[in-house]
């Protein structure tokens, strides 16, 4: 079908669409609002993304500035302190180039599609290394396999060649040049380095295109629901798609997806089980 004018893939977008495709339309082609609860118990789960959100924005906070003083008095919650104190031993800040840009949103068009995507943080220097940045607050620590293949490992890196000639001085962004970071506030000492490289990036090329051209040449109301019905337990569509009412314990969901192949948005996902699509 054709995307609405103002559509552009994300990783959000893109997880859900291998998830589910039925999914992906209902949330992102038909933006359907459904009050169904993604999962129980209501209130330990959005204390927890709630937690999240807040690490994020303290660290935000501190890379545009404000003193680590300052933040650090302004800690009400135990894990948010917790998190915050492993941060600043974890020695990660030495590490990265001197020049960063928190929250940092990057985007990218080729034939006719849009991709877009917001980044933690990017460090880097024209000409030099740039380092992606991602925070995690999740209770389970992905294993290496699954975060090396996941779409955010791979379209973050990708879109930032894409279009990094703007942050290079106008030269291309060397796919070598790139590399990403994970860091576990839960697993501080258990960083995930993945290094770009030319052979990936046009691997990526090729995929994520392949992949937008799939997606765009279904009809209408032929974006087929999952075979896998545990993913619908987290799903806020499940009672739209007679696929249960009740939702799934929070307590359960990371380690769930874990075993069904991702965690925390995590896929390992096979691009070679993506159909070729002619236009």
């Amino acid at each position: 079908m054709p995307l609405p004018p103002d559509f552009h893939f994300s990783q959000s977008s893109l997880k859900d669409y291998f998830d589910c495709p039925r999914r992906f339309e209902l949330r992102h082609l038909q933006k359907v609002k459904w009050p169904a609860p993604l999962s129980e118990p209501i209130l330990e789960q959005e204390r927890h993304i709630m937690l999240g959100e807040q690490f994020h924005h303290l660290l935000h906070q501190l890379f545009i500035g404000i003193p680590p003083d300052l933040l650090t008095s302004s800690l009400r919650s135990k894990e948010l302190r917790e998190w915050w104190d492993a941060f600043n031993r974890s020695g990660l800040l030495d590490t990265l180039p001197q020049n960063r840009h928190p929250e940092k949103m990057i985007s990218a068009s080729w034939e006719r599609y849009r991709f877009l995507a917001k980044l933690d943080l990017l460090a880097g220097s024209p000409g030099q290394r740039w380092v992606i940045v991602d925070w995690k607050t999740s209770t389970h620590r992905p294993p290496s396999k699954l975060l090396k293949n996941d779409i955010q490992s791979r379209l973050y890196p990708f879109l930032l060649v894409q279009a990094g000639n703007s942050l290079n001085n106008g030269e291309p962004l060397l796919p070598d040049q790139v590399e990403m970071i994970y860091w576990f506030a839960n697993f501080p000492g258990q960083i995930e380095e993945i290094h770009y490289s030319q052979e990936k990036y046009q691997k990526d090329r090729e995929d994520f295109t392949k992949l937008a051209r799939e997606i765009s040449g279904i009809p209408a109301g032929r974006f087929l629901m999952t075979d896998d019905e545990r993913k619908c337990r987290f799903c806020n569509y499940r009672s739209l798609c007679n696929r249960g009412d009740t939702a799934g314990d929070w307590r359960e969901l990371e380690e769930e997806a874990l075993e069904i192949g991702n965690g925390e948005g995590f896929h390992d996902i096979d691009f070679d089980q993506i159909g070729e699509i002619a236009f």
